[in-house]
């Protein structure tokens, strides 16, 4: 066809206009796709259509670079016809004349102005602007020759270009680039990191059972695994950089991988999980190391440097404390295979670990005390031996400040990571800049802090955090909620810096502060349930209170109250000891101390039976909604209970029973009795111990007896009213 020109012979640029050409081609045998790629200069448009004119086809406007692929129906039509539109060169120049220059180094983070000189013509233009090469269009508009740039990263290459352009067209400058300093509070550190030696931390299985307990085999059917402690690594640093070594004992042609396990922890998980884990993970671009041996290697130290996404992996298993590999030979053959020693060997592999964190630096802070008693913390450093006084001068100087190791302790100097009792002289905000030096607090790094079985008072760094993102080595012996201080006791669900905080641990171990909150998945708890009863208690001097009745649904042991405060206090709880207790089917007693009267009692979402000790001061039936005042301050104790009542006098067989030291005696009054006596005999009728002699008002009742001081034996315990007595034998075993 006339009209049509060779491909090969299209004229050379610049030229304007419209031109066609004819490509064809012939496809190789097999072929099922055929596509054509393009590279086209700014002026230049194509569109691709089939040799009838587009009745079939047509691309649609093509330009820049890419590739049309030819619908698969029109593959063996053969030919094309390329349509070729050519605008007039663009009249405007480069911009030019850039600020910094390129290649400039040691950019301060703050305050850069990018600044050039637009090229002839230019009436609008557009700036791009970003790390690394990923630039983002931060302006597009009329023409200027400024832009005032936001705080940058540190240590960062930048680039950046100009777009000059006018109505028809647009010219982008060359990509200039700079780099910003170093931030010199920046530390970066190495550590090696090794299994524990316990609990098979490293080891080798099939997919039904473990094989070994400490060596690592990716042999025949056989994936090994690692699990590395990583408890030494604070959590607020940034992994840069991981390598793996392990010394090989055994090995032939391997093929294999080291591979990510996630969640899983092939110490704890069936050998199943661990097998699945490790054989899906192992592919190339997936697996951590991917390794074709070309030759059987020295048995000795190998070293890999893991790539894909562990830096990431592993800085989310900082709040763990551990991480694991797998190692598969993905041959699956007793020919080919690679054996590592693990930690019960001569060799314990490990993995060499560069991350950076930010040295001591300085941070503003302020942080509101109350009059009287706080719960505090320190959260960084001061000049000094940080000194009571350094921290608080306007304290009560008449009162120690104290802290809890099983009891109280007077203290003269305070650390981050432990919190304290001080009372305080009027209320006050301190701040940096007053109270505080002016420079700030010294940042000091998010260590571990080091907890003991029982209650202890901690305090958290220069960051808010929520409860729910505390962790503990080991996992899980936290017992109960975070209690802090304000006039009283409450849960709290935040950490604030400044603060102290009660927390129960169940054994020694360690709790993890996040950085930020956003370290941990875990779920909020709901402590408090919306439905439970309440008993709200407010005193003459402003101070209100809740105890909680649950309806045998909540593992009340978790519910203990923080110790006391210092003596005179404003505290109220249970006899228990526990913020909440089972109203609904026992009797309960409750303790106030430092108390204002008169003092309100008011009970909501359930009816609920209050008298004092003796019943002839406070003997009230409260309806949800109701409260009562109490004026008499000798009333320091109040006997509680549901509107559940027993109908008959009833002693219940004690519990457990044999017993070693205490057990557990309850009985129910299904009315009032003005003196019950609940007594414990041995066998001679010698009478060793009384738990109860008092007026009761009618409910059921609970009391423990501690037998450490009598011997072995049987004992009788007896319930006895006016109206009822009844008997009941227990065994002391010791």
């Amino acid at each position: 066809m006339s009209s049509y020109k060779d491909y090969r012979n299209a004229p050379e640029l610049p030229f304007t206009g419209v031109e066609e050409y004819k490509l064809i081609w012939q496809l190789s045998e097999g072929a099922s796709t055929f596509e054509i790629g393009y590279t086209l200069p700014p002026e230049v448009t194509i569109s691709i259509k089939d040799v009838v004119g587009g009745i079939i086809f047509d691309s649609g406007t093509l330009s820049g670079t890419g590739t049309y692929t030819i619908p698969a129906p029109y593959i063996t039509v053969g030919g094309v016809i390329i349509t070729m539109t050519v605008v007039g060169p663009c009249p405007i120049t480069d911009a030019f004349n850039p600020d910094p220059i390129d290649f400039q180094t040691n950019i301060p983070i703050d305050g850069v102005t990018l600044s050039w000189i637009n090229g002839t013509g230019t009436t609008d233009v557009e700036v791009w602007f970003g790390p690394n090469g990923r630039a983002l269009k931060l302006y597009d508009g009329s023409a200027i020759n400024s832009w005032l740039m936001g705080t940058l990263d540190y240590g960062t290459q930048y680039s950046w270009y100009i777009i000059c352009k006018n109505d028809s067209c647009g010219v982008q400058s060359p990509d200039w680039t700079f780099s910003t300093v170093l931030d010199t509070n920046l530390v970066i550190d190495t550590i090696d990191v090794y299994p524990q030696e316990l609990n098979n931390w490293t080891g080798s299985c099939n997919t039904s059972s473990k094989t070994q307990v400490s060596l690592v085999h990716g042999y025949n059917t056989e994936a090994g695994w690692m699990v590395f402690d990583l408890s030494a690594i604070p959590n607020n640093v940034v992994i840069n950089s991981v390598t793996f070594n392990g010394y090989l004992y055994d090995n032939s042609w391997p093929y294999w991988s080291i591979t990510p396990m996630g969640d899983v922890n092939p110490v704890t998980a069936q050998a199943s999980m661990v097998f699945n884990q490790i054989s899906s993970h192992s592919g190339e671009g997936i697996a951590y190391s991917y390794n074709e041996e070309t030759e059987t290697l020295s048995n000795d130290w190998l070293t890999r440097p893991l790539g894909s996404t562990v830096t990431l992996d592993l800085q989310n298993s900082l709040s763990k404390n551990w991480f694991a590999i797998g190692i598969l030979d993905f041959d699956f053959s007793t020919s080919y295979y690679v054996k590592f020693q693990g930690w019960a060997e001569a060799n314990k592999p490990f993995l060499r670990i560069i991350y950076t964190f930010h040295a001591v630096t300085n941070f503003q802070f302020s942080s509101d005390v109350d009059d009287g008693w706080n719960l505090v913390s320190i959260p960084g450093l001061l000049p000094g031996d940080q000194l009571v006084d350094d921290w608080w001068p306007f304290r009560d100087i008449g009162a120690n400040v104290f802290q809890y190791i099983d009891s109280y302790q007077a203290v003269p100097s305070v650390n981050p990571g432990v919190g304290y009792w001080m009372k305080h002289s009027g209320s006050r905000t301190y701040d940096t800049g007053e109270e505080w030096p002016s420079e700030g607090i010294k940042m000091v790094r998010h260590d571990p802090i080091n907890v003991i079985l029982g209650w202890n008072i901690i305090g958290v760094y220069e960051e808010l955090v929520p409860s729910s993102g505390l962790t503990t080595i080991p996992s899980g012996i936290m017992n109960g909620p975070v209690y802090g201080y304000s006039g009283a006791y409450f849960i709290s669900s935040e950490l604030n810096p400044g603060k102290g905080y009660w927390i129960n641990f169940n054994a020694d171990g360690q709790i993890i502060i996040p950085d930020a909150a956003l370290k941990s998945n875990n779920e909020s708890i709901q402590w408090i349930k919306d439905h439970w009863g309440k008993i709200i208690f407010s005193d003459a001097s402003g101070r209100n209170y809740t105890l909680y009745a649950a309806n045998g649904e909540a593992d009340l042991s978790k519910y203990e109250l923080p110790p006391a405060p210092p003596a005179g206090m404003f505290d109220i709880r249970y006899s228990s000891g526990r913020i909440a207790e089972d109203l609904y089917s026992t009797v309960q007693g409750i303790d106030m101390c430092g108390v204002s009267y008169p003092l309100k009692v008011r009970v909501e979402n359930m009816d609920m039976r209050i008298v004092d000790e003796t019943g002839k001061i406070i003997n009230e039936n409260l309806k949800a909604g109701e409260e009562i005042v109490i004026s008499d301050a000798q009333i320091n104790k109040l006997i509680v209970g549901g509107e559940l009542l027993s109908t008959v006098y009833a002693l219940e067989q004690n519990y457990p029973n044999p017993f070693n030291p205490s057990t557990t005696i309850e009985f129910s009054l299904p009315e009032d009795v003005s003196n019950a006596r609940l007594s414990i005999y041995n066998t001679l009728g010698e009478k060793v111990a009384e738990l109860v002699s008092t007026s009761l008002v009618a409910g059921k009742y609970s009391y423990e007896w501690n037998a450490k001081n009598v011997a072995t034996g049987i004992y009788v315990y007896e319930l006895r009213t006016e109206k009822f007595v009844s008997v009941k034998k227990m065994i002391l075993l010791k």
